[in-house]
């Protein structure tokens, strides 16, 4: 791996480990067990085999400036979190194509196809946020993972071709349309209603 290929190597790593079922290990997932659990040893096995085949997928000019940890998740953070830095024009750029990502006449599958790509790409470069709370650790990612869909959604919408499916934004909710209704109703009332034509009767020039 060289700097300016992380997102490639950590897509490969990804891929490598989740045929063998051992991505767990690096994203957090496969817990570490107590000290007295039996299972600790096989744990540590799996775990230290994991730490040095990482290491030796990175170059030795590279690995040098590597932080040593001795469990994978660990190691996997520090890498992106280095790596995060020195890419940082490379996601200036992504969230730049993002931006300007249009349907521009293509499919909707092919749009949609598209900026799924550009988002993939743009996720091997974000940290991941955690807190800790004594042996507790809370993904503050997870937790936002909600707004980041919703952001894409909107996204999306906003890239569509107004010509062929209108202004998405242009477009009144059900709620609005029955306001509006109800507030036309109101009106057609009062303008029929005998004791305001009389009291208006003559104010009109």
């Amino acid at each position: 791996m060289a700097g300016e290929t992380y997102e490639g190597w950590a897509r490969s790593i990804r891929k490598t480990l989740r045929v063998r079922k051992r991505f767990g290990f690096v994203d957090g997932t496969t817990k570490k067990p107590n000290e007295d659990s039996p299972d600790l040893e096989d744990w540590w096995t799996i775990n230290s085999l994991l730490v040095s085949w990482i290491r030796t997928t990175i170059k030795p000019t590279l690995r040098s400036t590597i932080s040593h940890k001795e469990e994978a998740e660990e190691l996997w953070t520090s890498i992106r979190e280095q790596f995060v830095v020195i890419n940082r024009p490379q996601m200036h750029q992504l969230k730049a194509e993002l931006a300007e990502c249009k349907q521009k006449g293509r499919t909707i599958v092919d749009y949609y196809g598209k900026l799924t790509k550009l988002w993939e790409k743009l996720k091997n470069y974000e940290q991941i946020l955690t807190f800790k709370c004594g042996k507790c650790t809370f993904n503050v990612g997870t937790a936002l993972e909600p707004n980041r869909e919703e952001e894409k959604v909107h996204l999306f919408l906003m890239g569509l071709d107004k010509a062929m499916y209108g202004t998405i934004g242009g477009r009144k909710s059900k709620n609005e349309m029955k306001k509006s209704e109800d507030e036309d109703n109101n009106n057609r009332e009062v303008d029929q209603d005998p004791v305001v034509e009389e009291a208006t009767t003559g104010l009109t020039p």
